[in-house]
Formats: structure tokens, sequence, C-alpha cells
């Protein structure tokens, strides 16, 4: 689980892509833990929707958008030039 963070969240609203499974619901969890209101966004909007309720019963504001961001062609960097 993923736990503290260096930095002070409360109040601040926060979005997080992927945020239906995975490490993103980790993150958008943590961000509730620790204070934030989160937006979370996912391909899957059932799991986005899910994940928006846990973040709710943490006592912070939610919103489950369903989001795709496709990389559509890699920075120069990621392609070795």
């Amino acid at each position: 689980m993923l736990g503290e963070l260096d930095m002070d969240v409360t109040g601040k609203f926060s979005v997080v892509t992927g945020g239906g499974r995975g490490i993103g619901r980790g993150i958008s969890l943590m961000l509730a833990r620790n204070g934030a209101h989160v937006a979370v966004a996912d391909v899957n909007l059932e799991n986005a929707k899910r994940v928006a309720v846990e973040v709710a019963d943490l006592g912070r504001r939610s919103l489950a958008v369903a989001l795709d961001v496709p990389i559509r062609s890699p920075p120069t960097a990621w392609s070795g030039n």
C-alpha cells in the first residue's frame, strides 16, 4: 500500500489517469488518504466509478471520468534518437 506524501495535498484537486486499477488506483487512494480530492480517469468507466466511491468513502470529493490517453508517437528520447 502506498503511504504518506512528502507534501501537503490537503484540499488540493488531483487527476489520476489510469486510476481505475493497479498503481493508478493506489495513487488515487493515497492522494485521498492524504487529503486530496480526486478525479479518477480510466478507459474503463466502471473501474473509475468503483475507485471514485472508495475515494468518497475516505471523505474526499471524487469524480469518475472515462478517458483514454494513448501514446500516438513516442518522444524522441524514447526512440533512442
